[in-house]
């Protein structure tokens, strides 16, 4: 798996947990924070399977050729 990947994965958690802190508390900040980390999260991560893809094909098209 790509690191990307998985840091992007740690990156939800680690917003989602915040978000959730955040709304138990009730501190605003922490649920924008948490939202926001959440969010550049699963960019991360969809960038990262995007890249393994590319990768993927990138080897067939070497066995091949």
């Amino acid at each position: 798996m790509h690191h990307d990947r998985i840091r992007g994965q740690w990156k939800e958690i680690k917003g989602h947990a915040r978000e959730n802190w955040g709304r138990m508390t009730g501190n605003k900040n922490d649920i924008e924070q948490g939202q926001r980390e959440r969010h550049a999260g699963k960019l991360q991560r969809r960038h990262g399977a995007y890249q393994d893809e590319a990768q993927e094909q990138i080897r067939e098209l070497q066995s091949r050729y």
